[in-house]
């Protein structure tokens, strides 16, 4: 980002003042440690994850996760909404704007299902807030524009103080500082109607940021400790090392050098105790500088080769640029020429690779790469599936005939309605067993042999790290196989399972498996009726969800997934859409995934598209009727 001084805007339920916090703490923790499994239970968990976000985010991270698993356990969409909503406050609180990005996708969803205006003007507010961060100026317009919208339904004046906010850091790293000092007024003015200060730091602070860039240096000092009193006010422990990092920064602008790296160790000591490695970097950052300012260069090629493996291990490239840099000046100070040398450049190459670093911050940031590899098996089609469709063929010659003979004959036409009964109920059951045999051969039988070999090589490779990798390979295995066999349990016996429910299993998969890969997911999956499908129709829809999804998570490397399931009538259809690289349908070699979403959809009668163009991303389009 151009700015990395601005502070974001943590969206969460109010928070009480400092003093009350450890009180109602307390009393929160109380409430959980009775492990009731009530709406109550949930909303504590909500709070708790709130107010950790300004002590202990990643404390506050695990709160929430307990909050959407019970949430959803006990079908309260209301407190699933809150909890993601505040999961995705906490790692905008640790600079992971990523996995902030993917949780607030849950709140919206979440919130959408409950129809409180608030909650879905909140969740849409801290979404433009994130795009803010990542400077994607003309989605967090829209995005805020719909918050306001929601905020006058809900008659909020502190969300419409957040949207002034938001809209005032737009304009802020735009550089356009008149609009920006506009809307933070604005906000400013409301947060006070409300005693908010905390929200009243935040932006006292952003306008000591504006005066910096203005040179309005001590003005900018003013605004900055008017900040911090604000923060001591409010008990906001997350915010201060921001704060004196930008109090030393703009002593920095200012000459004062004693005052700058004063301040500047009290930001890296606050951060540390928070273990917060975005503001340990930016105030060792302005140490390294100080003390090259100094003519302190041995100090500074300390802070300086600190900051550069922070920001190397945190992909903060125009922080290792600059500490780089440091490194060049302060080794040539010291007549130590090969090392400035090397370091000025590097400092080259990080300044080159910047530019497509910050385009790539702008649609997200985080790509997770993922290894392609075929899956090593093919589909084994049984015998028996042929012989299956042969006795249906002999079946209804049996009945066309049977027909024509109850026209003529009534005691033959009961007779013959009873026998062909008796072959239907044969031929669902023999169909039954030919299909849990083929799942069993096809889902289980590898896998398990796979496991096999691996233990036989484990049991004879010496302590290594091969062999730890042997372990790890076969527990996926074991996860893998324990799962398939899950899903073929609920296929036959969904009511005796928890996640019986097909949108909450569909639900459930997605975002465990969009989490864990670091992918923004948009799911939108209507409610279906348990009497409206056969357990077969059950079984293949389901598996061809998976199994798409899986493809698009392992194969594409997109950054977002898109999976929609909507119903008209007895029609469904099934749509997963990713932006990845995509892949040519007519040259590509078709291994199981493909093969079976293709089979399963024939055994459905569906209509089924698969379309993809390299660079372009792939979209599977499922199109049944349900019998």
């Amino acid at each position: 980002m151009k700015k990395t001084l601005l502070p974001f805007v943590l969206l969460v339920y109010s928070i009480p003042p400092a003093f009350t916090q450890q009180k109602l703490t307390d009393s929160l923790l109380t409430e959980v440690a009775k492990n009731r499994l009530d709406t109550g239970t949930v909303i504590a968990y909500r709070a708790l994850a709130g107010l950790s976000v300004n002590t202990d985010p990643l404390k506050g991270i695990t709160y929430a996760w307990q909050g959407v698993r019970l949430g959803q356990k006990i079908n309260y969409d209301k407190g699933v909404a809150g909890c993601f909503l505040n999961m995705s406050s906490n790692y905008n609180s640790l600079g992971k704007l990523d996995s902030s990005l993917i949780f607030n996708d849950s709140a919206i969803h979440y919130s959408k299902k409950v129809r409180e205006p608030a909650r879905i003007g909140l969740a849409y507010l801290n979404r433009a807030d994130l795009k803010v961060q990542l400077e994607n100026f003309k989605e967090a317009l829209t995005l805020s524009d719909s918050a306001m919208k929601y905020a006058g339904i809900a008659k909020r004046s502190d969300l419409k103080a957040r949207v002034f906010h938001v809209r005032g850091n737009m304009y802020f790293t735009q550089n356009n500082y008149d609009q920006s000092r506009y809307f933070y007024q604005k906000a400013h003015d409301l947060y006070a109607e409300n005693q908010n200060y905390r929200m009243m730091a935040i932006i006292v602070n952003n306008l000591g940021n504006t005066d910096k860039h203005l040179k309005n240096y001590d003005q900018a000092i003013t605004d900055f400790k008017k900040a911090l009193d604000y923060a001591r006010q409010a008990g906001d422990e997350v915010s201060k090392p921001m704060y004196y990092s930008n109090l030393s920064d703009v002593y920095v602008h200012k000459g004062n050098l004693k005052a700058a790296e004063e301040n500047a160790l009290i930001s890296v000591r606050l951060a540390r105790g928070l273990n917060n490695e975005q503001q340990i970097l930016n105030a060792r950052a302005i140490l390294a500088s100080i003390y090259l300012k100094n003519r302190r260069p041995a100090a500074a090629i300390t802070e300086a080769s600190e900051t550069l493996k922070l920001a190397t291990r945190n992909r903060v490239t125009d922080k290792a640029q600059i500490a780089a840099d440091i490194l060049g000046e302060a080794h040539a100070a010291l007549g130590q020429y090969e090392e400035a040398w090397e370091y000025t450049r590097q400092s080259k190459t990080l300044s080159d690779s910047l530019s497509r670093q910050r385009y790539e911050d702008d649609v997200l940031a985080m790509q997770t790469n993922f290894e392609l590899k075929e899956k090593e098996n093919e589909i084994e089609l049984l015998s028996k599936e042929n012989e299956l469709h042969q006795q249906k063929l002999r079946q209804n010659g049996i009945l066309m005939a049977g027909s024509a003979i109850i026209a003529l004959l009534a005691i033959g036409s009961i007779f013959l309605l009873i026998n062909r009964n008796r072959a239907r109920q044969r031929i669902k059951e023999l169909e039954l067993r030919n299909h849990i045999a083929s799942d069993l051969h096809d889902e289980v039988g590898s896998s398990l042999s796979s496991i096999h070999l691996l233990s036989q090589m484990i049991k004879n490779q010496p302590e290594s790290a091969q062999r730890s990798e042997l372990f790890e390979t076969m527990s996926r295995n074991v996860k893998e196989t324990v799962d398939r066999i899950t899903d073929m349990v609920w296929v036959v016996k969904p009511e005796e399972n928890e996640k019986g429910n097909l949108r909450e299993r569909m639900e459930r998969f997605a975002f465990d498996i969009c989490s864990s890969a670091g992918i923004e997911l948009d799911l939108d999956i209507c409610e279906i009726k348990k009497d409206m499908l056969t357990m077969e129709q059950r079984k293949n829809l389901y598996l061809i969800f998976k199994e798409a999804v899986n493809n698009a998570i392992k194969y594409s490397g997109t950054e977002k997934l898109r999976v929609e399931l909507s119903q008209t009538g007895r029609e469904l259809i099934l749509n997963v859409e990713d932006q990845g690289r995509g892949f040519d349908p007519d040259t590509i070699k078709k291994g199981n995934g493909l093969n079976n979403i293709q089979n399963r959809a024939k055994e459905l009668n569906a209509g089924l598209e698969i379309s993809s163009r390299k660079g372009e991303g792939t979209r599977i389009r499922l199109k049944m009727v349900a019998t």
